[in-house]
């Protein structure tokens, strides 16, 4: 291939000219499965003398291609000795001083070498060693960093081949690699002292993927790193060298970027040890007294305080909740009568947690976790006083995902309910005397004072489930919480939230029934238009998590419904979030789904306000609060019954616009369109023209509108709405056929067509109980409507005749439901029923009496046979 036409295309593809930039990629897309198109790639990038930025674009394409077409079973695959030729360029090429290409060459390097090393290309990780040992700082920072590269995609290899190859890379690079880190870490506080900040910037970053690349061999280069000397040595150095590297962060200008390298460095140190306690629990057991020393040196040690930042907290408090909650270092427990193993490994590790957790550590630990890492900030009662709304999104339900695990409030939180979980008889009287010591204060005190009873009270909470045995909760409601709840000063809404938060943590843990009006009572004194949004915002998460509870009961709130569907209301007009609103409808949704008819007397007002948050809500990023407004909808008409045929208008909007498949809201809205299709259907007192011209939503849902064939359909029809909601779907036709019996003539006109092909299209291709759904639907057609059904089914009964005829069915309950379904049409049209005989005498080749003979055989001895077979095999 021309190297100039190739060089003249990346230029191109490179232009800002949009004329040219169409061209140019137009041209490279043209070259992918060309022969020699790659190697040219590669000869434009090894050139030094062509603009950096056409090189860039040279190795980006060659890296893509690479991901396509290296492998020797891709369609169009790199010739051998292309492949030969690019491996030589990038070799070649790795000591780039452009940071931009640097990185993506040692990217593609590993790219390849994952896929060619040892065997095709057994001179790249000699090369690698040569560079990282060169005395030249930038060979030796490009060598390291394509060594990283390639140790990471040689980390991800799992045949066990690989993976011997990959324990000897890491067996000869791995001592050499340590004392380089080792090297560059120990020469930063001489640079520092020298006021060379920029050789301390160098050799930090130098440090850093260094120890990059020791932590992917830690964790994936030995079978047993404990058992390899060099790896428990490096280990070793990262718990002498982390408080040091803390120390050294602390001595650097922040505005200079030796203290984010420095910064960085000192994560690294103990996100290793995070993970390899992670990935070896067992190997580190012989780790934990180190590991556990470090933390509560560095993260509980009052006078380190100050050196310390978030990240290193983060992975601190995570490490410290892993090993607590590790299953490998607890007792297994006894089963039977038999006497329990337990593993010396086990042994050593509890030995190792009893040991360090004595009284006075313990309750260190616990009074630096509350109150120093729980106390509100200084950004977030502003957020609170600047956007409430976005403070609660932010503050809801974060306990879910792994990002707020990594998160300081996420990982202050698990360390907490981690420890209390462990040793709970220990840690119970330090949290109750933190009460004790908090529950007086009141809003005369101190703003410190008032966070301080803050972040306890958020502690009792969190740990309910593990507290609960050792703190009368009741007494303390009545006796305090009651108190903090009728304060109406400013300054104590932080108080009353939490105080609030607090009763739903525990509602579902320890709170009597007794206490429930008590309870209602408080929630509404707090759901007052002059209450601080985020307090009302606690109170209905708290009234929503009591309904919710297991132990719930109609009566005693029943006297409060007035009161609080008022308050929701005024609230729900109030707010803007779509989060805090969609906690508002699901509390709603489950206040109407818990009391049922008792809600009917109070759900005018929220109906008249629903239709307007519909308009509100339209657009894509809203549709999970339309789908808890359908969900709400669908409860409230099973409450009204019969008397929600006046909000049909309406509804039939909504289940419109949920189930239409031209309108892209369906696939969000689709299942609680469906719902909220058969309540209406079954509580509509009468049939009307409106419900009937619904039904051919249907269609669209089922994939009955698409011209191919009936197994296509049904396969679409499935994916398009999931084989669990195919039952709801026949059990709406059912709802039509039964509702539209007293008035045939619509049902005729509007619904027989869709039933009887959404009949046809699925009864072959569903498992047993979408069958029984189906032959539901067709018992029900032939007995509400005896003079059409046999000229209106004749499709179906033809498909099931001919299924049953041939042989095709053969499992014994779907046969007896055909079966059952043809007896019923005999019975009902015995002409009719002769004259679909007489269509299959051309398809099975037989008379229409051998036919007759054989269904009747087939009725009368078959199912009876296989019924005894399975009588004889139960007794």
């Amino acid at each position: 291939m021309d190297l100039l036409n190739v060089h003249t295309a990346l230029r191109f593809a490179c232009s800002q000219d949009p004329n040219e930039l169409k061209v140019g990629e137009e041209q490279l897309k043209a070259w992918q499965k060309d022969k020699g198109y790659y190697a040219g790639l590669a000869t434009v990038f090894g050139d030094h003398s062509v603009d950096s930025t056409v090189r860039w674009m040279a190795i980006t394409c060659l890296k893509n291609g690479v991901d396509t077409y290296w492998r020797p079973t891709a369609p169009n695959a790199i010739d051998p000795e292309e492949k030969s030729l690019i491996r030589k360029v990038l070799l070649e090429s790795i000591e780039e001083p452009e940071q931009k290409i640097s990185l993506q060459l040692a990217v593609l390097i590993a790219k390849i070498g994952r896929m060619d090393c040892p065997h095709e290309w057994p001179e790249l990780l000699p090369v690698l060693t040569e560079k990282v040992r060169s005395e030249s700082p930038l060979v030796q920072r490009c060598g390291l960093l394509t060594l990283k590269e390639v140790t990471k995609a040689f980390s991800s290899w799992r045949l066990s081949e690989q993976r011997l190859i990959f324990f000897e890379v890491t067996s000869s690079i791995f001592s050499y690699t340590t004392n380089v880190w080792f090297t560059h870490l120990t020469s930063v506080s001489g640079y520092i002292t020298q006021g060379k900040l920029d050789n301390a910037t160098s050799s930090l970053t130098l440090a850093t993927t260094c120890l990059k690349i020791l932590q992917l061999m830690l964790l994936h280069g030995f079978a047993r790193f404990n058992a390899d000397s060099d790896a428990v040595q490096l280990v070793g150095y990262l718990f002498e060298l982390a408080p040091q590297a803390l120390e050294l962060r602390s001595q650097l200008p922040q505005d200079h970027s030796s203290f984010e390298a420095a910064e960085e460095t000192t994560t690294m140190i103990i996100k290793t040890l995070f993970k390899l306690q992670r990935n070896h629990p067992i190997g580190y057991i012989a780790f934990l007294d180190q590991t556990l020393e470090l933390i509560y040196m560095t993260i509980f040690n009052l006078e380190k305080r100050v050196l310390l930042y978030e990240k290193y907290t983060v992975y601190g408090l995570n490490m410290l909740k892993c090993i607590l909650k590790c299953e490998d270092y607890a007792i297994p427990s006894a089963r039977g009568t038999g006497e329990v193993f337990v593993p010396v490994q086990v042994l050593q590790a509890q030995k190792s947690l009893s040991d360090f957790f004595n009284d006075e550590r313990l309750r260190m630990i616990l009074e630096q976790i509350v109150t120093n890492f729980m106390l509100l900030t200084s950004e977030d009662i502003e957020m609170w006083n600047e956007s409430p709304e976005e403070y609660f999104a932010n503050n809801y339900d974060e306990g879910l995902g792994q990002s707020y695990a990594l998160s300081l409030k996420g990982s202050v939180e698990g360390a907490l309910m981690a420890v209390l979980h462990t040793m709970p008889s220990a840690g119970a009287p330090i949290i109750t005397r933190m009460i004790e010591a908090v529950q007086n204060t009141d809003n005369s005190a101190e703003w410190s004072a008032l966070l301080m009873k803050e972040a306890v009270y958020n502690a009792v909470g969190l740990v309910a489930f593990d507290l609960y045995q050792y703190m009368d909760f009741e007494l303390w409601f009545q006796t305090h919480l009651i108190k903090d709840l009728s304060v109406s000063d400013k300054r104590y809404h932080i108080i009353k939230r939490r105080v609030l938060w607090l009763l739903g943590c525990w509602v579902g843990v320890k709170f009597d029934a007794v206490y429930h009006p008590t309870l209602y009572q408080c929630i509404i004194n707090n759901l007052g238009p002059n209450e601080n949004v985020l307090v009302r915002l606690a109170a209905v998460d708290t009234l929503k998590q009591s309904i919710e509870d297991i132990s719930f009961s109609s009566e005693p709130i029943s006297t409060f419904i007035p009161s609080i569907t008022e308050c929701l209301l005024v609230l729900l007009r109030q707010l803007e979030s779509p989060e805090t609103k969609l906690l508002v409808m699901n509390t709603f949704c489950v206040l109407i789904e818990r009391v049922g008819t008792d809600i009917q007397p109070y759900v005018g007002s929220l109906l008249e306000l629903i239709p307007h948050m519909w308009v509100e809500t339209q657009g894509d990023n809203s549709s999970l609060l339309r789908s808890v407004i359908i969900t709400t909808l669908s409860h409230t008409v099973c409450s009204l019954g019969h008397f929600s045929s006046q909000l049909h208008p309406f509804l039939i909007h909504v289940i419109n616009g949920a189930t239409d498949t031209k309108q892209p809201e369906h696939l969000f809205l689709a299942e609680d369109g469906l719902q909220l299709w058969k309540s209406v259907l079954h509580h509509a007192p009468q049939p009307t023209l409106e419900l009937a011209s619904l039904i051919q939503n249907m269609s669209g849902l089922l994939g009955l509108a698409s011209p191919s064939d009936d197994s296509t359909r049904s396969l679409e029809g499935l994916m398009d709405i999931g084989s669990s909601n195919l039952l709801v779907c026949f059990y709406i036709i059912k709802a039509y056929v039964i509702l539209f019996s007293q008035s045939p003539d619509i049902f005729m006109q509007y619904c027989s067509e869709v039933t009887v092909k959404a009949c046809q299209t699925y009864i072959r291709d569903v498992k047993q109980s979408g069958v029984d759904a189906i032959v539901d639907v067709l018992d029900f057609v032939m007995v509400a409507y005896p003079t059409n059904s046999h000229q209106l089914l004749e499709p179906v009964l033809l498909q099931l005749l001919h299924c049953v005829l041939s042989g095709e069915e053969t499992y014994a309950p779907t046969l007896c439901l055909y079966l059952a379904v043809l007896a019923r049409a005999m019975l009902c049209n015995p002409q009719h029923f002769l004259i679909l005989l007489q269509s299959l005498v051309q398809q099975l080749q037989q008379e229409a009496n051998v036919l007759l003979g054989t269904l009747l055989d087939i009725w009368a001895y078959r199912t009876i046979l296989e019924k005894s077979k399975e009588e004889s095999y139960l007794v």
